[in-house]
């Protein structure tokens, strides 16, 4: 049997946030168990931003817990690429953007 190395079969999509209005708060993932996998991508689309004046900034949280008890913030030296990569503000519309993570963790969620 041969066994594909492409994009479609070494990976597994889920979701971690619902598309959602624009909120004057914080939005956090949901916990993402990468267990079986190296790495964690998160794809940032961001639709229309009705705000003049809004920024958007990403932070991460790694634990080894389900719940994230333990969480800590992510370090730059567990990411694929930046959180400021992964940050946009109001005149961003209709843009994607994403961050990795490749820490040793088990659990990871992206605010």
């Amino acid at each position: 049997m041969t066994v594909l190395n492409d994009l479609y079969n070494i990976t597994l999509v889920k979701r971690a946030i619902s598309p959602v209005a624009m909120v004057a708060t914080a939005v956090v993932s949901q916990i993402i168990d990468r267990k079986g996998f190296e790495a964690v991508m998160f794809a940032i689309a961001t639709g229309a931003l009705p705000d003049a004046d809004a920024t958007f900034t990403i932070s991460m949280r790694h634990g080894d817990t389900a719940n994230l008890s333990d969480g800590a913030a992510v370090t730059s030296a567990d990411l694929i690429g930046t959180l400021a990569g992964g940050s946009f503000q109001f005149d961003d519309d209709n843009e994607c953007r994403r961050v990795g993570y490749k820490g040793s963790k088990r659990y990871v969620e992206m605010t």
